[in-house]
């Protein structure tokens, strides 16, 4: 059965079936075996996506410094830019993986 609750609290949604929720993982190891990561566009895990080569698929949101960091991979071709209105649509979510 999937997860109702993590830590403790009644989640809001429902889990896919390839989701999966941890407390902690090791980030150069998770990183490295990723296809692709989805994240604020901090700077540890901006870093370590580059080192691994992993492209980010980077939701900022109003951090200026996760923004940054974001548009910057955006630039330079690994990763993508994303804001919320992109995952309004299905068209605009699978434009997000091409």
């Amino acid at each position: 059965t999937r997860e109702k609750t993590f830590r403790g609290i009644k989640l809001p949604y429902s889990l896919a079936e390839n989701i999966r929720l941890y407390n902690l993982l090791p980030g150069m190891t998770t990183i490295s075996r990723s296809i692709a990561v989805i994240t604020r566009g901090g700077q540890n895990t901006t870093m370590a996506c580059m080192m691994a080569g992993v492209p980010i698929l980077g939701f900022p949101g109003d951090s200026a410094e996760a923004d940054f960091n974001v548009r910057s991979i955006a630039n330079k071709g690994a990763g993508r830019h994303c804001v919320e209105k992109d995952l309004n649509n299905r068209r605009n979510q699978l434009s997000l993986f091409n």
